[in-house]
């Protein structure tokens, strides 16, 4: 099951404890639902637009039953990590977070190169000289020049 978020309409300003935005949930391609949050850390809230495919206790229940559960920074009394199974709250959060993280280097890409060493990121101002980028390119791994998925992977480690 592929779960991707369409139509995302996010709001920083009215974004408290949890993220203010409304988005549509897509399930392998098709439009099933509604979700929305108001930002003031409440849980999010679905509305069906397809009645007939899958349900949100459906879908919720595929994520917790299928995806890798998640480590937190959080301590069970024994000292072990506490480990959460994955719903599909978490899902939409990641998702949400891609989104926005995509849409923060794709702003800092416009003006600049974003480069690797391999351990820390940095920005090379776009100068519009012939051959920088080639360049840059002989020292460093050019984010710029990656796939966006491989860029945004890049780019969460590395910040």
């Amino acid at each position: 099951m592929k779960i991707t978020l369409s139509k995302i309409k996010y709001n920083a300003d009215f974004s408290e404890e949890t993220h203010c935005f409304k988005a549509i949930v897509n399930i392998d391609g098709v439009p099933l639902f509604a979700v929305e949050n108001e930002g003031h850390g409440g849980s999010n809230r679905y509305g069906y637009i397809n009645q007939g495919g899958m349900t949100v206790i459906d879908v919720d229940d595929w994520c917790i039953n299928n995806l890798p559960k998640q480590t937190t920074n959080l301590k069970n009394k024994d000292g072990s990590d506490f480990i959460m199974p994955t719903d599909l709250d978490m899902v939409i959060i990641d998702l949400l977070n891609d989104y926005l993280l995509t849409k923060e280097l794709n702003r800092k890409m416009r003006l600049c190169w974003i480069v690797s060493d391999g351990e820390s990121l940095y920005k090379i101002k776009k100068s519009g000289k012939e051959g920088q980028l080639e360049r840059v390119a002989a020292k460093y791994i050019v984010l710029n020049s990656l796939s966006p998925s491989s860029c945004l992977e890049m780019y969460k480690q590395q910040t």
